[in-house]
């Protein structure tokens, strides 16, 4: 029992500071357009765990307008569409590459 509750309050405090590191990095790298790419690693963490992708769509919840807050998120929920589509040319010059899905059509 004492053991289970120590992994518990060890599993919170886990938590707590990994977002303390992206909150801490979040503030250091402000302007070098790095942030995208620190919260889209910690959200795939763990095959995109719960946790780690409820971190994403907190910070989309605050970034967004009101009005937009539920199609950003729908939209964070599909994996594909966190990376860019490929240049139409890209795909052209080498037949090898293929779409991301999200933007296929």
């Amino acid at each position: 029992s004492t053991r289970v509750r120590s992994s518990a309050a060890s599993d919170v405090y886990k938590r707590q500071m990994e977002e303390f590191v992206l909150a801490e990095r979040g503030r250091e790298l402000i302007f070098e357009g790095k942030r995208w790419f620190d919260v889209l690693r910690q959200a795939k963490r763990n095959n995109y765990d719960g946790e780690n992708l409820n971190y994403l769509m907190t910070l989309a919840e605050y970034s967004a307008p009101a009005s937009k807050v539920n199609s950003l998120k729908a939209k964070y929920r599909n994996y594909h569409s966190h990376y860019l589509p490929i240049y139409s040319e890209e795909i052209d010059a080498n037949p090898l590459l293929e779409q991301n899905e999200f933007y296929a059509n």
